[in-house]
């Protein structure tokens, strides 16, 4: 199957994915003293399509595992990806092709996470953290090799979704047009059992001011979300898309303060409504 962008449904995870600089690109060159040491007793292998077009080309070690470079060709004879290996294991990072050109890069790390570049005429187009094949965390999107948006994804009950979104009119500044988000004030990163937990939230709308916003928590929702349906929640209606929230603890340890805001418009001829889920982490000491 081709690896494609993907649509987006709806860091490292939590975080924001920042640029790092191409390694897979150059890696024959990088790790060429590394792959010499190892040379002797690799074995060159090629795979073919049923009709003799070269599959695959990739190498094994005397004991028979993958090592060093493999390219994988689609079915007209040209590339589509390239992948480097130790002892079986993927390394550095696998390059994949459209068109003869590199169009995204996978950057493996020995996590479950994987730093995903995708590229177009020779300029980042996006960048961000997969995980099992689905975007997390914060993305960026870029246009003219500026930076036009960051989106924050979450999992969603096993779903990929685009929670957050800011919209930038230059790299510094986010437009308030389009861009849906939440900002959290005055909590502090601590607190003792039985203090009361005080904080605002602040909630940037796509639907323009016109919308309604409630807030919804619950103190037994799972970190995917998968169980909001089915244990208690409290909901409060917002005052211009601004909340006011307040927590106690009974118990030490950390704790994660989840729930979702709902943004609606009462128009009848057009009804909308779309969620941003927030998951708070909070010590109690």
């Amino acid at each position: 199957a081709a690896r494609e962008e993907g649509a987006h449904g709806g860091g490292r995870v939590g975080g924001e994915a920042v640029e790092r600089r191409p390694r897979g690109e150059h890696a024959d060159l990088v790790q060429q003293d590394e792959w010499r040491k190892r040379e002797k007793g690799l074995e060159r292998k090629i795979d073919y399509y049923p009709n003799g077009k070269v599959f695959r080309e990739y190498f094994v070690n005397e004991n028979g595992k993958l090592e060093r470079k493999a390219t994988q060709y689609n079915e007209d004879g040209s590339i589509f990806k390239t992948v480097y290996f130790h002892d079986d294991k993927l390394i550095d990072s696998t390059l994949y092709y459209k068109n003869n050109e590199i169009f995204c890069i996978e950057y493996h790390d020995n996590s479950d996470l994987i730093y995903t570049k995708f590229i177009k005429n020779g300029h980042v187009k996006s960048l961000g953290y997969e995980k099992g094949g689905k975007k997390i965390g914060k993305w960026k999107y870029y246009k003219n090799d500026k930076l036009e948006k960051v989106v924050e994804f979450i999992n969603l009950c096993g779903v990929e979704y685009a929670n957050q979104g800011w919209v930038y009119k230059n790299e510094d500044k986010a437009g308030a047009l389009k861009s849906n988000n939440y900002k959290i004030e005055n909590l502090r990163k601590s607190y003792s059992v039985n203090e009361n937990v005080f904080f605002d939230l602040e909630y940037t709308p796509l639907f323009g001011d016109f919308s309604l916003s409630s807030a919804t928590t619950g103190s037994e929702i799972d970190k995917d979300f998968c169980n909001i349906n089915k244990v208690a929640l409290d909901s409060i209606l917002s005052k211009n898309h601004k909340f006011k929230f307040k927590f106690i603890f009974l118990t030490k340890g950390n704790k994660n303060i989840r729930g979702f805001i709902r943004e609606f418009t009462n128009r009848s001829e057009n009804n909308q409504q779309r969620k941003v889920y927030f998951d708070i982490p909070i010590l109690i000491e």
